[in-house]
Order: C-alpha cells, then sequence, then structure tokens
C-alpha cells in the first residue's frame, strides 16, 4: 500500500468527522498485509478485526470479505482489494451492512488505467481462474448508495496513481 493510500486515509478520516479512533471498532475487509497496512491510521482503536480469504500477516479472520462472521463496526476499511475480489458488490453490500449507524466507510482500489497486478492475490473464480476487474467510481458508489440511501458519499481519482478512493458517513438516521 503506497504513501498516498495512507494519506488519502488520514485525509478522510478528518473530512469525514472522524477525528479520533479511540474507543471505536473498526474492521478491514481484505486485511492481507502484502506491502503495507492501513492499521496505524486507526491506531487506538477499542478493537480492530482484520478479515481476508486467506491466512496470514494482518488476518484474524479467515474467509471471503462478503461472508465475514465478525459484529457490527464504527469504522469499516477496504484497501486496495475490491478489483481483486470476484464478489465485489458483495463486499460493498458486506461493508454496508457492518458499519453501524453514524459510522464510517473507506474504500480504495485500483483505479481505471491501472495495471493488472498481484492476480495470485485473488479467490478464484468458479474453473480455478483468478480474478481481476477494474472498476470505476461510479459503479462503487453506486452499490454502496443502493445500501446506504442516507450515506454521505465522497469520491476522488489520483490520476497520478490511478486509485479510487471513496469514504462514506452514514447518516444516524438510515431506515432499516
Amino acid at each position: 500500500m503506497h504513501a498516498k493510500i495512507i494519506d488519502f486515509l488520514h485525509r478522510a478520516r478528518v473530512a469525514s468527522g472522524l477525528h479520533t479512533v479511540a474507543g471505536r471498532v473498526v474492521v478491514e475487509l481484505g486485511s492481507y498485509d502484502i506491502n503495507g497496512t492501513p492499521r496505524p491510521v486507526f491506531a487506538g482503536a477499542a478493537q480492530y478485526t482484520g478479515v481476508d480469504w486467506r491466512p496470514g500477516p494482518g488476518v484474524d479472520v479467515v474467509c471471503l470479505a462478503h461472508e465475514a462472521p465478525v459484529q457490527r463496526a464504527d469504522v469499516v476499511v477496504c484497501c486496495q482489494m475490491l478489483e481483486h475480489d470476484p464478489h465485489w458488490a458483495l463486499t460493498v453490500g458486506k461493508a454496508a451492512h457492518l458499519v453501524r449507524d453514524g459510522g464510517w466507510l473507506f474504500f480504495t482500489w485500483a483505479g481505471p488505467g491501472y495495471v493488472e497486478h498481484e492476480l495470485d492475490t485473488a479467490p478464484s473464480v468458479p474453473g480455478g481462474e483468478a480474478h481481476y476487474g477494474i472498476l470505476s467510481i461510479v459503479e462503487v458508489a453506486q452499490v454502496l448508495a443502493q445500501h446506504l440511501p442516507h450515506a454521505r458519499i465522497v469520491t476522488e481519482y489520483q490520476r497520478g496513481t490511478l486509485d479510487a478512493l471513496l469514504w462514506a458517513r452514514v447518516d444516524s438516521h438510515r431506515p432499516g
């Protein structure tokens, strides 16, 4: 995870109103630490649970992200993994389900123009092929809005790194 992602997370935390994580529960979907982790951005959380489809550094619960059997959280983080997830829309929906009213979501992923990479980091799709898919900000934001119609969704595309970035603050008065 390169420095611009960490910088975005710090900026988005402040812009979204998440000034402190003390006492908060954080869940990270896609937490296997290949080249850096967002954990330091959320240091001081009361609880931090990492979920990934394979065991390894940074992983506390092993399962597909959209099947995570974890408790609801104040903050859900999903960095640089949606492009590797053949079930990305289900994962975005799971993140929306996991975040508590008044909570925050932070997503980053390789956006349009990014070269395919780390094909061995994705769970296989039927037939055993690795998955890699470029997703637009619009696609991800639309899926999130379907699950959280009252969320404030803010997006950014970094042309230099080709990363798609999104944070959302969940309205504390969402239905159901």
